[in-house]
């Protein structure tokens, strides 16, 4: 599990890809210290914040542990590569050609 959440560079992101359980990224943090943590604070509506509690209990997890695994997944989701321009691609290419040929 330890080489699972290394692999992917911190807990938080071993987590919201589905790599490892919320209990096993809890474990590895408790373990190996939780590093670089910063501390927010949100105002929440009750019926969120109702909502959020019980399927942090229903997963046998903190309410913290349950919303940095959404807010990762979330995040991880969001994430996305933009493709390059094919006109790019082509001046790319024909700049590291004719640097290829300069170098003889």
């Amino acid at each position: 599990m330890t080489s699972n959440v290394r692999d992917f560079g911190t807990a938080e992101n071993a987590l919201g890809l589905g790599v490892v359980t919320p209990e096993e990224a809890a474990r590895f943090l408790a373990e190996e210290g939780a590093q670089d943590m910063g501390r927010l604070t949100v105002r929440l509506p009750d019926t969120l914040h109702e909502q959020l509690k019980r399927i942090a209990e229903n997963e046998s997890i903190s309410m913290n542990q349950y919303i940095v695994y959404a807010l990762t997944r979330q995040a991880t989701l969001a994430y996305t590569a933009s493709p390059i321009p094919e006109a790019e691609v082509r001046e790319q290419r024909a700049s590291y050609t004719a640097l290829l040929q300069s170098l003889g």
